[in-house]
């Protein structure tokens, strides 16, 4: 499973969200592989794709890299900019994304639930 985690707040439909990255803190661990050009301290510039890392887990089955994928995310931490990882954790912890019963508007319905969309 891959997770792209974007410099971009959900909850504002997506904008980007430029500025300085205060804090970037990775996760580790077997299973788990993560893809970045950033660091603690840099800036987050308007003028290119939000991308901050790929993280990606790897496990015999879906159980157990949803396990993977709940403990890299717990790890991870981004601050000084809003980012989706607030938004992965709630996919990986949704029960249709657990049993894999989704579609192309799945994302709208989770975020028609309880989420503050502004």
């Amino acid at each position: 499973m891959e997770f792209r985690i974007n410099a971009e707040n959900p909850k504002k439909k997506f904008f980007p969200s430029p500025g300085t990255l205060s804090l970037l803190r990775l996760p580790t661990g077997p299973g788990v592989r993560v893809d970045t050009g950033f660091e603690s301290g840099r800036e987050i510039p308007p003028y290119y794709d939000s991308l901050l890392a790929k993280v990606m887990v790897w496990a015999p089955d879906r159980s157990q890299a949803l396990a993977r994928a709940r403990r890299a995310l717990a790890e991870l931490t981004v601050q000084g900019v809003a980012s989706t990882v607030e938004l992965h954790r709630r996919i990986v912890g949704w029960d249709k994304f657990r049993d894999g019963v989704f579609h192309t508007e799945s994302l709208e319905e989770l975020l028609a639930g309880d989420w503050e969309y502004a």
